[in-house]
């Protein structure tokens, strides 16, 4: 027996218990959600949704494509939903899809050539999130006054947690912009917060402080490791330890070269920028940093010496 006749099955005693409702075509909430076809998302239960009160458009990765977009626009103009919540979720089966290796899978299995076709992989949910409520709010097809929200859902827990909008000043509308940086080529906020001064501050209050900068788009953080001789970066360590979860949001970037002994001088030796690297992410409770500067320029640097240290 197939799973389709099974489903008959079962559906005959849903239908007993179902009775007829005669619901509205136009949904309660007149909300639209646009969210990813994975099994182990259950929008309705996770959401509190009953039957009839939303639109619920699923695909893979939960993408905003052209054809997201020709449902929406029914979704809105015919059937008066005012608002878009874009969910994506953890563990999501998009997230490192390799295009190109892909196309070759499909050209090896279906005999059939997609390359150049974009399955609109990520690398990072939350930004897969933003760069589709973007999508949406720079379309002629979505209204000015169309409210659309953002969210992850995590399928280990069942929590949705919201993704902020890449504001810089919400009231003159202003958008924070971002530059392609490193191998990853991860998006990094213009503007960075430098964490100098965080040695005077609880962990709790760092702690908001980060989540107060993401939340306005801020996810570069700079710090180094002769800031509160080490204390700055032991304390954002904390925070990253209690909130592992923030790990991923942040762009760090920490800097060493400037030892303060009994005098302070400038180190760009191999074996001071490896043992001060090694200190830095035990301070940070990191596994990496994202980027090291050299803190000052020094013009007796060996630049051969620094290359075999960052090449170790």
């Amino acid at each position: 027996m197939s799973y389709f006749e099974k489903f008959l099955k079962t559906n005959q005693a849903y239908a007993d218990l179902h009775g007829t409702a005669h619901l509205p075509q136009k949904p309660k909430t007149h909300v639209a959600i646009v969210t990813c076809m994975d099994s182990r998302l259950h929008v309705a239960h996770a959401l509190g949704l009953a039957l009839g009160d939303a639109h619920i458009l699923r695909n893979a990765g939960g993408r905003v494509t052209d054809d997201t977009i020709r449902s929406l626009v029914i979704s809105e103009q015919q059937l008066g939903t005012r608002e878009i919540v874009v969910l994506h979720h953890t563990d999501c089966g998009m997230k490192g899809l390799n295009n190109d290796a892909f196309a070759d899978q499909l050209a090896r299995d279906l005999g059939v050539s997609v390359h150049g076709k974009d399955f609109l992989p990520f690398s990072d949910v939350e930004e897969s999130v933003r760069e589709d409520v973007k999508k949406l709010s720079e379309s002629p097809l979505i209204p000015d006054d169309i409210v659309i929200s953002g969210a992850v859902y995590d399928v280990d827990t069942g929590r949705i947690s919201e993704v902020h909008s890449r504001c810089f000043d919400f009231e003159k509308g202003e958008k924070m912009r971002y530059i392609k940086f490193g191998e990853r080529q991860k998006e990094v906020s213009e503007v960075v917060l430098g964490l100098m001064r965080i040695s005077e501050m609880t962990v709790d209050q760092v702690e908001e402080l980060i989540e107060s900068a993401l939340a306005v788009g801020i996810n570069a953080f700079d710090i180094a490791d002769c800031y509160g001789h080490g204390k700055c970066e032991q304390i954002l360590g904390e925070v990253l330890k209690c909130r592992p979860d923030l790990r991923e949001k942040m762009w760090i970037q920490s800097k060493c070269g400037i030892r303060m002994e009994e005098f302070t001088y400038f180190d760009f030796s191999k074996e001071h920028i490896l043992e001060a690297v090694d200190g830095i992410l035990e301070r940070l409770n990191v596994d990496y940093i994202d980027s090291l500067l050299l803190h000052r320029p020094d013009a007796l640097m060996e630049p051969v010496e620094i290359a075999e240290a960052l090449i170790c």
